[in-house]
């Protein structure tokens, strides 16, 4: 059966091709916008989780953390709960700098529990200095600073700062940016005493509901989300997922309607044989799987070309300066399962009329075709 197949798929060998190039690019751009929503997903999660805050509070209904706005004395009354350990604020966005198209800048207190989770590779934390100077202080990641040095000026839009440390995290979102103070980074992103979030620790990670509920009702303009959950709330992470299952349906809809026209062609143009096996003694069942698994070995060809051209379009985005860092692609299992299960969706779905019309054939009027 299996030599039957694969002689019956190269009969026709540049529309079984086309066929799989049409999955191929489907399966890819399903895996590649995926793979990114993953990436994205992870240096949001660990934005907030990494730092130890148990809740995470944003303005409602804002697209991302870069477009909320909170005012900055909500963290002081948060601060001052019994409730709460330590409450930080901190803003982010992006500006132009030297040789970079999007350079991110995180706005941290230098005091704060939330900047710790910045681990310096060299140099020192912001503030650390007990030398009077005039000059600003910022930290880069350690991807940022490939082409700079401690000590070296850094201009930005807002003004020169000097390069006090170089950090990494491991997230490539976070390790292409840069640290500044709170203040700083307010004057930079022109959110004056504003903060994109804040950041909420407990003393009793037991009262968490308890907080959140509070918090809620003393300020309802705010959405109050724990912090390992903060990045789904987060509207650019459901917009990329979104778009990634539009493709997908797109996927469907047209490889379907292609591995419909390809698989009844093929069958159509074999009917004198089909008849042949019919009198053989082939029964109806063992026909239309026949030409089923003509579909899905189609479809699952697709999936490992296009899992392939995903990877490679990857690869070509590193090459990208700051972007391909910024947005690292996460290969992850989820990502892959949704991917072979469109493929199988499309080989069941463009082979179930071409199978079923081929097991109805009748043997004697299949060998009368011409």
């Amino acid at each position: 059966m299996a030599t039957l197949i694969f002689k019956n798929l190269a009969r026709r060998k540049t529309r079984t091709l086309l066929t799989l190039l049409g999955i191929a690019v489907g399966v890819a751009l399903i895996v590649a916008l995926g793979a990114m929503g993953e990436g994205l997903h992870t240096g949001y999660v660990s934005m907030f989780s990494g730092s130890g805050a148990s809740l995470v509070m944003m303005r409602k209904g804002s697209y991302d953390i870069t477009l909320s706005g909170v005012d900055e004395d909500i963290v002081t009354q948060v601060a001052a709960m019994p409730e709460v350990s330590a409450a930080g604020g901190i803003v982010v966005g992006g500006i132009t700098a030297p040789g970079s198209t999007y350079f991110y800048v995180f706005g941290y207190d230098p005091k704060g529990f939330a900047i710790q989770r910045f681990k310096l590779v060299e140099g020192q934390m912001l503030g650390a200095s007990h030398q009077a100077t005039n000059s600003r202080e910022i930290l880069l990641g350690k991807q940022a600073a490939k082409a700079l040095k401690l000590g070296d000026m850094l201009r930005l839009p807002g003004g020169s700062f000097r390069i006090v440390g170089i950090y990494a995290t491991g997230n490539g979102f976070e390790d292409v940016a840069s640290v500044v103070s709170l203040a700083d980074g307010q004057q930079l992103l022109q959110k004056p005493r504003q903060v994109g979030a804040v950041q909420i620790k407990l003393r009793d990670l037991r009262q968490i509901d308890q907080v959140r509920e509070k918090l809620e009702r003393l300020y309802p303009k705010l959405t109050i989300s724990e912090s390992s959950r903060a990045a789904e709330a987060q509207q650019a992470m459901s917009t990329i997922q979104d778009f990634a299952w539009g493709i997908a349906l797109l996927a469907i809809i047209v490889g379907g309607v292609g591995m419909t026209n390809t698989v009844t062609m093929s069958a159509f143009e074999r009917t004198r044989e089909i008849g042949t096996l019919r009198a053989l003694g082939w029964r109806r069942r063992r026909v239309l799987t026949m030409v089923l698994e003509e579909s899905l070995v189609i479809s699952l060809i697709g999936v490992v070309a296009g899992v392939a051209l995903a990877f490679v379009l990857s690869q070509l985005m590193k090459l990208i300066p700051m972007f391909g860092d910024m947005l690292p692609v996460v290969f992850s299992p989820d990502v892959l399962m949704r991917a072979l299960i469109v493929a199988l969706g499309l080989g069941a779905v463009g082979g179930l009329y071409p199978a079923w019309r081929a097991a109805n054939l009748q043997s004697v009027e299949a060998l009368r075709y011409e």
